[in-house]
């Protein structure tokens, strides 16, 4: 059974490590430094300033008496000049230079670029030029982490407007983890173009995360356009989680356009799921014989044979959002519909996830008929009530707040409270009016609850006010978390308020050390 136990927790973490990834990946920024702030506005090239040959000349001279400073201004108005002389013959050592004397700088305007080129166009010009000066630079390009990140954010900028020739660079530029990342940034540009070609790159990716990104960009584009197809191709894939993730892209891209029968395949799809798994599960358990140690000591056979089969599945943890997707698309035309299917579901095959989305998206288009629907669930999921009290509170704070002094229940309040700061924050709410808010709860978890969301949702931008909201805290553990939270804003605006904070609070002898550790570079540079 340890075996059994062991084979089955090294598969669940796997996946979990590859969803792990795949979310590191897609949410990491495409900038790996912030832009630079300008002061002064930057200035647009004037049409003509460079044409024709006595064009290039006066831009040369211009590029030898420039300062950095000047650099970056003169790359844009190269860029939109269209000449090609100065393209080919004086941009490139611009770069060069650029690159060699002031990365830090030059970095600044990759970010601007980023940001600013919507259409793509000066990318168009710049990722070609990149792609030769880079390598040109010697041992540095070879070694330095920074410029293999130009390269790649080249490459994935080319592949907006131009996906194949992004793919002809990063096949012949880059290899292993590098290669797989760039390649599935493409895919989600080549699936309109070329989906067969945009399938096969796919299923060659060696990376798990980095498939699986590929993977949702097909099934996206796929199930928004061609529901039959996204299917067979779906369940086309040779790895189960593959299958799975995949098929969960294709549902959540079908739920707009078709969430009944979107609803219908989820519904099958899970169950099916769920069951072969099971089964499996218990056919290794009956290969290697019963056994009564570990966390099974305690039970009969017949309990351990449950306690697997309560196990999910999983791959089912890939289908959350498509159950969302779906939820949300049925509630606007039939909310007891989109209600009958949520319930339909159980809880692992993604019944909590969905009944969360119907009544998150039912309170803001009839809060009314929704409210009066979620008070006769005789048990809610502190997740549903959540979800409800947010999306309620982020288009009526006034009604969700009225609504939530109507709440029965300690564990649905408790969950309503910080749903319903962070909904009203989100409407723009004043943070007066939401303390003011909160010191009408009953005193005792309420009011903490609620002074620690606020404290945790204003830190940044009002540090002190989030402090006196930490201070109201009655409940030590809560108020010490919440102090946390706090700290790292309120030690770099107000140090000093810190350190008499780090004194005051009931914080226990560890924490005080280690948040005047922190505060000590700050109070004695």
């Amino acid at each position: 059974m340890t075996a059994l136990l062991k084979s089955t927790r090294v598969r669940l973490g796997l996946l979990l490590a590859g969803l792990v990834a795949l979310t590191w990946w897609l949410a990491l920024p495409s900038k790996p430094e912030a832009i630079s702030e300008r002061k002064e506005p930057v200035s647009a090239p004037v049409a003509g300033k460079w044409d024709g040959h006595d064009g290039a000349t006066r831009f040369a001279a211009a590029v030898a008496a420039a300062t950095p400073a000047d650099w970056a201004q003169l790359v844009r108005e190269a860029l939109d000049s269209g000449n090609e002389e100065i393209i080919r013959d004086i941009l490139p050592g611009l770069l060069r230079s650029w690159m060699q004397a002031d990365m830090r700088g030059f970095l600044a305007f990759i970010n601007e670029l980023e940001v600013l080129d919507e259409n793509g166009r000066r990318w168009a010009i710049l990722g070609p030029i990149l792609l030769e000066v880079i390598p040109g630079l010697g041992d540095q390009a070879i070694t330095s982490p920074t410029l293999s990140s130009i390269i790649q954010r080249t490459i994935l900028n080319v592949a907006r407007i131009d996906p194949e020739t992004a793919l002809d660079w990063a096949q012949q530029r880059l290899a292993g983890i590098e290669q797989d990342r760039a390649i599935a940034g493409i895919i989600p540009y080549l699936v309109a173009k070329d989906i067969e070609s945009a399938k096969s790159l796919a299923a060659g990716i060696q990376s798990t995360p980095n498939r699986l990104a590929a993977q949702l960009a097909i099934g996206t584009y796929l199930g928004a356009n061609d529901s039959a197809a996204a299917l067979a191709w779906a369940n086309s894939l040779s790895h189960e989680g593959d299958r799975a993730y995949a098929l969960a892209a294709v549902l959540s891209a079908m739920a707009e356009a078709s969430p009944h029968g979107a609803g219908e395949i989820y519904r099958d799809a899970v169950a099916k799921m769920q069951a072969a798994f099971t089964e499996k599960v218990l056919a290794d358990r009956r290969q290697m014989g019963p056994s009564m140690d570990g966390e099974f000591e305690d039970m009969t056979p017949a309990q351990a044979e449950q306690a697997l089969r309560s196990l999910p599945d999983p791959n089912l943890q890939y289908f959350e959002r498509a159950a969302t997707e779906i939820g949300n698309a049925l509630v606007r035309n039939d909310p007891a519909a989109a209600l009958a299917w949520a319930r339909s579901l159980t809880a692992i095959q993604g019944g909590e996830a969905a009944l969360a989305s119907v009544y998150g998206a039912w309170v803001s288009i009839d809060p009314a008929a929704a409210w009066s629907q979620l008070r006769t669930e005789a048990n809610p999921a502190t997740r549903v009530v959540a979800d409800f009290f947010e999306s309620w509170a982020s288009k009526d704070p006034a009604g969700a707040a009225g609504a939530l002094a109507e709440l029965s229940g300690t564990s649905s309040r408790l969950a309503a409270i910080p749903a319903t700061v962070s909904g009203w924050t989100e409407a723009g709410g004043a943070t007066n009016d939401l303390v003011r808010w909160a010191g009408t709860l009953p005193a005792g978890q309420e009011q903490d609850r609620a002074r620690g969301a606020i404290a945790s949702t204003v830190a940044f931008d009002d540090p002190v006010v989030a402090l006196q909201q930490v201070q109201q805290i009655k409940d030590p553990q809560k108020q010490a978390a919440a102090f946390g939270e706090v700290f790292p804003s309120l030690a770099d605006i107000q140090p000093l308020t810190a350190q008499k904070a780090v004194q005051t609070l009931p914080l226990s002898q560890l924490q005080k050390d280690y948040f005047n550790g922190l505060l000590e570079p700050l109070l004695n540079p």
